[in-house]
């Protein structure tokens, strides 16, 4: 994988990881992943709004549990037809995109340091504010790709079914009506009850 794929990749990550909640280790994600038993708590729910607002401080309660509501059915989903990237393989690539960044952040004669620089301040930031650990948010990192795999190999499915002529807004409908039949899927999965109020609210959105 050449270092500016690598740079883009992981500056990606980086503004997705805000969205996400999940601390996890390494047996926790891959739970996550094979099944849907384990609920948004309101504990997660908390942290995601938390590292929302990382990058935007006007986040809302909403978007946060949005966001998570979204990861959550779209890697299941995935998974549930055999359409996920082996885990194992991705956190590989995760990691070696991080250290790749570090190593040209830290090589002045790097062609990519200015960006690297520039991508490693950005992760260390979020790391101190999160107060989390590099594990951590490699983790963090692996759901998100794991997550961007999914939207990416699911979405084609979904527009592979429209004609070849349907326009930009008959796609985008194709997919919100996707979005709604995943969480009418999942709905009794997604979260804890004290957080069902604000789940009614968020769907009313979609």
């Amino acid at each position: 994988m050449k270092i500016n794929k690598i740079l883009a990749a992981l500056l990606a990550l980086i503004m997705l990881a805000a969205l996400a909640a999940c601390d996890s280790g390494k047996e926790q994600l891959a739970n996550e992943v094979s099944a849907t038993g384990r609920k948004i708590t309101a504990a997660e729910f908390e942290e995601a709004l938390f590292s929302l607002r990382f990058s935007d401080n006007n986040a809302t309660p909403e978007q946060a549990l949005y966001d998570l509501v979204m990861r959550r059915i779209y890697i299941w989903e995935a998974d549930s037809l055999g359409l996920l990237p082996d885990i194992e393989e991705v956190r590989r690539e995760v990691r070696q995109g991080y250290e790749s960044i570090r190593d040209s952040a830290a090589d002045i004669n790097s062609e990519y340091n200015y960006g690297a620089k520039i991508a490693w301040e950005v992760v260390q930031n979020y790391l101190e504010y999160m107060d989390m650990s590099e594990e951590a948010y490699l983790e963090l990192a692996l759901e998100t790709s794991l997550y961007n795999a999914a939207v990416a190999v699911l979405h084609e499915q979904v527009l592979a079914e429209l004609l070849p002529a349907a326009g930009e807004l008959e796609q985008q409908q194709a997919i919100a009506d996707y979005d709604k039949s995943l969480v009418e899927k999942y709905r009794d999965d997604l979260v804890e009850d004290n957080l069902l109020p604000l789940l009614d609210e968020v769907l009313e959105d979609i």
